[in-house]
């Protein structure tokens, strides 16, 4: 039952994005973005873990995969460049938020643990997710025009969060210095990202379709006029 409060997230998230972008266009992707890279560091698996049997979900995983795919998206209607200027956003955002968060720790708690690793984890994300879009946007431009534009977005999502895995449990294990039940998560996370994926890709496909139809909507009133 728990698992479905994660297939909610993803349709809140996905549904927020289409009509996000119906009406807003690039504003909307901005505000989604920024606000699933700063919340994917607050509303983790550490802090809100979702247990289903063996396998522990965090929320991050559905949201984390929307702030790439909006950074995906903006490669593929706009350009590199706009998808590097959200990406600096994105990152300056999380980097401004752990600061914040690391303060307020430290003035409740004091410089314990707990904190510092508050603070460490967000430098990681910021920084692993930053090397990780950059090589992802340098392979979708190299791609553009040669590969259907799901496909580009999928792949860039998968690379961005492969590459921060690895970095940031990279960093877990050398902090911590062991990794607990580390298989479950991992695969936890990947199904949570891969559902939201799924619901990314199909929200490309039916935002196209909607833009097709405006098209033809379009051409016939001229025709008619």
């Amino acid at each position: 039952m728990e698992f479905l409060f994660l297939v909610a997230l993803a349709l809140v998230c996905y549904v927020a994005f289409f009509f996000g972008y119906k009406y807003f266009k690039k504003d909307a992707i901005f505000v989604l973005a920024i606000g699933g890279a700063v919340s994917s560091n607050i509303y983790h698996i550490g802090a809100y873990p979702i247990a289903v049997g063996e396998f522990v979900f965090g929320l991050d995983s559905v949201i984390y995969t929307l702030f790439i795919f909006c950074i995906m998206f903006v490669a593929i209607k706009y350009s590199k460049k706009e998808a590097l200027a959200l990406t600096y956003t994105s990152v300056a955002s999380i980097l401004f938020t752990a600061i914040i968060q690391f303060l307020a720790s430290w003035a409740v708690e004091g410089i314990v643990r707990g904190v510092v690793w508050g603070l460490v984890s967000f430098v990681v994300s910021a920084v692993s997710t930053l090397l990780a879009v950059y090589l992802a946007l340098f392979i979708a431009e190299k791609l553009k025009g040669k590969l259907n534009g799901a496909l580009i977005i999928a792949l860039g999502v998968v690379l961005v969060s492969v590459i921060n895995s690895f970095l940031y449990y990279g960093a877990v294990f050398l902090f911590d210095g062991e990794l607990l039940n580390f298989g479950m998560i991992l695969a936890s996370s990947y199904i949570g990202k891969a559902l939201s994926l799924v619901m990314g890709i199909v929200t490309y496909f039916i935002v196209l379709a909607c833009e097709k139809r405006s098209e033809r909507k379009r051409g016939l009133e001229k025709a008619e006029n």
